[in-house]
């Protein structure tokens, strides 16, 4: 019999791994075991290991480490993580190292170490973003913001959910962008933004199609318990009551108890005290009958609370000594005093002083190592309230002081914190830039050239990146004329900008100049400047514009306008390096480069004499053509994403949000007037919306028949004609690729991929 090879064997346990790992067991880790072992054997033999050994060691991490998350609650992780930390150079492929630091990202998560936390979440974004992996962990950007969130660095979380949010728009996927609205949720609640929380909210909810999802259910729950921050009761209870049923009960528990819990302080809120008591006893029903739910002291300390304002002080007390109980399995410090304090309340109100004594040095230790100002007062009230029954005045006045002295401080202590959350707010202000640096990744140029341009050029397209790539390679020579073609709006002047500062002539002048602008009698002395007396006015000197751009850059807009007269004498300062001011015959050298711009075909112009034929070749020596919005469709929603918040600061408002419907009008606009007429739209709808911006809000140009102009002419009336057509011109506008087609239609590639299906073996 043939003796089975290390390769085999190690095969053979990776087989036994995915079983153990899909039954759930944790016999998976003595498996992991042996694998590691053969692994070690390779590398002492030789540390360069075959590329399927490197292929099969890092499945085996990634399910491992997917396993300690899912189902093994931790357990063997340090050993893992031990072993891991040695290998980590043999793992094969981007994909799979990415996917490893997802799992640990929630792993270290889980265990409360949150800093490693977001290094693992942030190493798999970036090892992503390298392969060029666009739809795998759709969640990558929410989970290190929710991780911020949790750390409390709300700033930094809320760049990630807006990442989250210009991603999700990029690849078209609902679930992305209903997690990163939902912590944008989130974060406005935090900040006591509860309108912008709640619009959040509803954005998120209705992104989702499975009512029955961990993710709808977590956000209904946060849109109740915003509404119920803002007094809105009966509408938080909309969002509640529907999910307090049997099927959640068995399907849910946990979150079944939290819809019950949260709709009793929304009861407690409306004074319907019965309702309240029915829906936590319910609530403590459930979490007993669970053998893990640990956060079942939070219903005992309700339910006594509520036994307390009933004078029900035996059943009061009895509920917090269970809680008392069941915290001590937790450990929850903070928890251990409020339920003490409820002890205390009771044992005052059954005249049981001694042991309210007992147990309020224990309270008032527990407050002052915890710094607790609040639990410190309710403390010296307590002793206050004991000391009185006792019948010794004196105590109970010199606590009851001490109560109103920390009352006192407390309040002084928030005034000074809420007037330096002022000055914070308006030191930011004040400090904002003037020139908006888009969130990192969208801009197709580095974040030093999009200083110096002081406009990002955001955008994602193929034929965008390739331009960036152009004009990038023509700024390494200096010296070459450069024509720029594209029509209005489309950006010409940014990307003249691009190659002027990524030039060696970057910190010399960069002189723009609209050909368009000028009257004949004006366009000589603008260009070449002028000498005092030279013409009825001038009074003094005047320098050109070709004069202030020396050593640097001219760009001429527009240069078809220029007239024919102005057209010979700037031919002649190309051809000679030198000008004369009017009024002086004396010869001024000059040294620039020249771009120029137009949105016109300057052939044609040439041909019919409305355009010098020989300013033309010295003006074109190298051409480069921008494409106009309609060609690339995918850069849209990064541009709505990018002028929403640009705009909105511009305004010194919160960026709206932005409707599905309205988003998706935008998104299937052909954009005649290019970036311009999007930003120009945008503009507006920011003006006339107050937080959210609908169809209502959105006002496109339009045709004289009344007719949207979205260059589409609807061949009939017949619905499956239409759908056909549709997705014939989405797909020629998208050259062909599926992803980008689906981004036009507002569809998942997945429907476009059965749609075309359908209609080729229609045809057929």
């Amino acid at each position: 019999m043939q003796k089975e090879s290390r390769l085999d064997k190690l095969e053979r346990y990776f087989s036994n791994l995915n079983l153990c790992i899909k039954s759930e067991s944790l016999k998976y880790y003595t498996t992991f075991k042996e694998i590691i072992t053969i692994i070690n054997q390779y590398i002492s033999f030789d540390p360069i290991l075959p590329e399927k050994v490197s292929i099969l060691l890092s499945k085996c991490y990634a399910c491992v480490f997917h396993a300690i998350r899912y189902y093994g609650k931790g357990k063997f992780f340090k050993e893992v993580y031990a072993q891991y930390l040695n290998h980590i150079q043999y793992l094969h492929t981007k994909e799979v190292h990415a996917e490893i630091a997802a799992d640990l990202s929630f792993i270290f998560w889980m265990f409360n170490d949150l800093d490693k936390a977001i290094e693992e979440g942030k190493k798999s974004i970036e090892l992503l973003e390298r392969s060029g992996n666009t739809l795998s962990f759709t969640g990558r950007y929410s989970n290190v913001g929710y991780i911020y969130e949790c750390k409390g660095e709300l700033d930094l979380a809320l760049s990630y959910y807006q990442r989250g949010i210009q991603y999700g728009f990029y690849i078209n996927n609902e679930e992305v962008l209903a997690l990163a609205y939902t912590g944008l949720g989130r974060i406005s609640a935090m900040r006591s933004d509860i309108k912008h929380a709640i619009h959040y909210f509803l954005e998120a909810k209705k992104r989702i199609s499975d009512h029955n999802s961990d993710n709808y259910l977590s956000i209904c729950n946060n849109l109740a318990i915003a509404y119920g921050s803002i007094g809105m009761n009966e509408k938080a209870l909309e969002h509640l009551e529907p999910f307090i049923n049997e099927d959640l009960k068995e399907k849910d528990p946990d979150s079944y108890i939290t819809f019950l819990v949260n709709a009793s302080n929304a009861y407690k809120r409306l004074n319907k005290f019965s309702k309240v008591e029915e829906l936590l006893n319910k609530a403590l029903e459930s979490a007993r009958s669970l053998p893990y739910y640990n956060d079942i002291a939070s219903i005992l300390i309700s339910l006594g609370n509520l036994r307390i304002s009933n004078s029900e002080y035996d059943e009061a007390l009895n509920l917090f000594l269970e809680a008392q109980k069941r915290n001590d399995e937790s450990k929850d410090t903070r928890h251990k005093l409020i339920i003490l304090q409820g002890i205390i309340t009771c044992q005052i109100k059954l005249a049981k002083f001694k042991q309210a004594l007992e147990n309020l040095k224990v309270a008032k230790k527990l407050a002052e190592e915890m710094k607790l100002l609040k639990e410190m007062a309710v403390n010296y009230k307590l002793y206050s309230q004991v000391y009185e029954e006792l019948a010794d005045l004196e105590n109970s006045l010199k606590y009851y002081k001490l109560y109103c002295k920390l009352e006192i401080q407390i309040k002084n202590e928030q005034y000074k914190k809420e007037v330096e959350i002022i000055k914070q707010e308006k030191n930011k202000e004040a400090s904002k830039p003037n020139n908006f640096l888009y969130y990192a990744g969208s801009s197709l140029i580095s974040q030093e050239l999009n200083t110096l341009v002081k406009t990002p050029l955001i955008g994602c397209s193929k034929a965008m990146q390739a331009l960036v790539k152009e004009a990038l390679m023509i700024a390494k020579n200096s010296d070459l004329s450069v024509l720029v073609h594209g029509e209005t709006g489309s950006g010409k002047e940014v990307i003249a900008r691009i190659i002027h500062y990524a030039s060696k002539r970057k910190s010399l002048p960069f002189v723009a100049v609209n050909s368009a602008s000028f009257s004949t009698s004006l366009v000589e002395s603008s260009f070449f400047g002028s000498e005092k007396g030279a013409y009825t006015g001038s009074a003094k000197r005047t320098i050109g514009y070709i004069e202030s751009a020396k050593n640097g850059t001219l760009f001429l807009d527009e240069i078809s306008e220029m007239p024919l007269v102005m057209q010979s004498k700037f031919l002649r300062v190309l051809e000679n390096k030198t000008i004369n001011r009017v009024g002086s015959t004396k010869d001024i050298k000059v040294d620039f480069r020249l771009i120029s711009a137009t949105n016109k075909d300057l052939s044609e112009l040439a041909m019919s004499n409305s355009f010098r034929f020989d300013l033309l070749n010295r003006i074109n020596v190298i051409e480069i053509k921008i494409p106009p919005l309609r060609e690339r469709m995918e850069d849209i929603p990064l541009l709505i994403d990018y002028y929403l918040n640009k705009l909105s600061l511009e305004q010194g408002k919160q960026p709206p949000v932005i409707t599905k419907e309205a988003f998706n009008m935008l998104t299937n606009y052909s954009y005649p007037g290019n970036i311009r007429e999007l930003k120009n739209i945008l503009q507006r709808s920011i003006l006339l919306a107050k937080e959210v911006i609908d169809v209502d809000k959105i006002s496109l140009f339009e045709n004289t028949d009344g007719t949207k102009d979205n260059g589409l002419t609807i061949p009939s009336l017949d619905l499956s004609e239409c759908e056909e057509w549709i997705i014939r011109k989405a797909m020629e506008r998208s050259k062909n690729v599926q992803k980008n087609a689906a981004v036009l239609l507002g569809i998942s590639p997945y429907t476009l991929s059965r749609k075309l299906k359908r209609i080729k073996e229609k045809k057929e």
